[in-house]
């Protein structure tokens, strides 16, 4: 899973994670934020899950508010993808919070 990058205080933008060749798409996603110190910052923000061909996709889009209160630099997240009230599998990943859009 790639390291996910946002802008402090954005929000709207589609961040997807890819599951290759696997269809949990009867499973449900949330994504959680913790700093490095274990403090957890986003719980549970309710994530879209389809298929696309034999790749399952998770989708998470920021609310307005869930980005602008974080300080930039570099967390910790996961996705947890659960079936029927059961934790089937969490995908562990980072998450980069930059001040200003980064330039390359």
């Amino acid at each position: 899973m790639p390291t996910f990058e946002i802008v402090q205080g954005d929000y709207g933008k589609i961040y997807r994670g890819i599951i290759e060749n696997e269809d949990l798409s009867d499973h449900t996603a949330v994504l959680n934020l913790w700093d490095y110190s274990d403090t957890k910052l986003l719980a549970d923000k309710t994530c879209s899950v389809s298929l696309s061909g034999t790749d399952t996709l998770i989708d998470y889009t920021p609310a307005q508010t869930d980005f602008s209160t974080i300080s930039p630099g570099l967390y910790k997240a996961n996705f947890v993808l659960t079936k029927t009230g059961t934790v089937e599998r969490t995908i562990p990943f980072n998450f980069e919070v930059f001040e200003k859009e980064p330039t390359t």
